[in-house]
C-alpha cells in the first residue's frame, strides 16, 4: 500500500473515465465507482446537479494502491482513517 496527497482530478462522465492525481502522477480509474466512493469520504465532493467539486479534495492525504493490474486505481482510503 501507498500514502501520498490528492493533487488533482479530470473525469470525463460521457466515457465513464476518470484519472486521480496523486503526489502529481494520474492514475486511470472508473468514473462512476471512484465518484460515489470519493463522495463517501468527502462528502461534499458530489455538489448539487451532480457535479463534482476538485477542491474539496485536492491536498487530502490517502492510503491508496493500484488493481491487481498494476494500472488501475484498486484501493483508497482517506489516511486519517486508517491512521485512527
Amino acid at each position: 500500500m501507498r500514502t501520498g496527497m490528492i493533487t488533482g482530478w479530470s473525469s470525463s462522465w460521457g466515457s465513464g473515465s476518470a484519472s486521480i492525481e496523486i503526489d502529481r502522477i494520474p492514475i486511470p480509474a472508473d468514473n462512476g465507482p471512484l465518484v460515489r466512493a470519493l463522495n463517501g469520504m468527502f462528502p461534499e465532493f458530489i455538489t448539487p446537479g451532480h457535479y463534482v467539486n476538485p477542491e474539496v479534495i485536492i491536498g487530502e492525504e490517502v492510503y491508496w494502491d493500484y488493481d491487481d493490474t498494476g494500472l488501475c486505481l484498486g484501493y483508497l482510503e482517506p489516511l486519517a482513517t486508517v491512521r485512527e
